[in-house]
């Protein structure tokens, strides 16, 4: 509408749909937020900026998965703006989940935009296989396997990061896996709900690295024993003192 109501209009919704998932998506990342803030304990609570940034995170993916609805998801745009809003939905949502009391807002973030960008590739990508030949689609289904692979391995780096470690090969070659699986498991949940894979797939990749799921010897070693980085702060600034 070009910032004037009196001159132009919008026939087709589009700027509706963006501005009611942002709303959407800004309560929803609130209360997410607020769960997650009694879920921590005493002296561990979420700041103002966590919440800031936890309602930011929630317009921003209401507002692309708005936008995708507004378009179409028949389309290649409406397909690519609704992979990257659930895409970084389901990884934010994951993250906060998995992350017990070593909850960090920009990993949260980070996970959040490495699931958008994952999500809009692979989205994109099936949508226009979806009315192609074979081939192509042998040939998406393979730039989404990739795209899956290379956003665990870097989560697995962002994740280690922020632990104050770095990622060692062992650990890489276990998110590349876990990448695999979670392609492998969002076109099984795509063949039974149409879309849903969106969903599935950064959801059990995210929660695989969190985790620190390894599928090769089936073990999960960061659940509940990750440092804690606000206790790691603290104590840092404490020796400055």
């Amino acid at each position: 509408m070009n910032n004037n109501p009196v001159r132009y209009n919008d026939p087709s919704g589009h700027f509706i749909n963006l501005v009611v998932g942002g709303l959407v998506g800004a309560a929803i990342g609130f209360v997410a937020m607020a769960m997650k803030d009694i879920s921590m304990p005493a002296g561990q609570k979420l700041t103002a900026q966590d919440y800031a940034t936890g309602v930011l995170v929630g317009v921003a993916a209401g507002a692309l998965i708005g936008s995708g609805l507004g378009v179409g998801v028949g389309t290649a745009l409406g397909a690519t703006l609704l992979g990257a809003g659930t895409g970084a939905t389901a990884s934010a949502a994951a993250y906060t989940i998995t992350s017990g009391e070593d909850y960090n807002s920009g990993e949260m973030t980070i996970n959040a935009g490495i699931g958008a960008a994952s999500g809009a590739i692979s989205g994109g990508v099936g949508n226009v296989a979806s009315t192609s030949t074979f081939l192509t689609k042998v040939g998406a289904t393979s730039i989404q396997m990739g795209v899956s692979i290379l956003a665990a391995g870097t989560q697995q780096i962002a994740s280690d990061a922020f632990d104050g470690n770095w990622t060692n090969g062992p650990d890489l070659a276990a998110a590349y896996t876990g990448g695999a699986m979670a392609q492998v498991s969002a076109a099984i949940v795509d063949g039974i709900v149409p879309g849903g894979g969106q969903i599935m797939g950064p959801l059990v990749r995210t929660t695989l690295i969190e985790t620190g799921t390894n599928l090769w010897i089936g073990q999960t070693t960061k659940l509940n024993n990750k440092p804690n980085w606000r206790e790691n702060r603290n104590s840092c600034l404490i020796d400055l003192q």
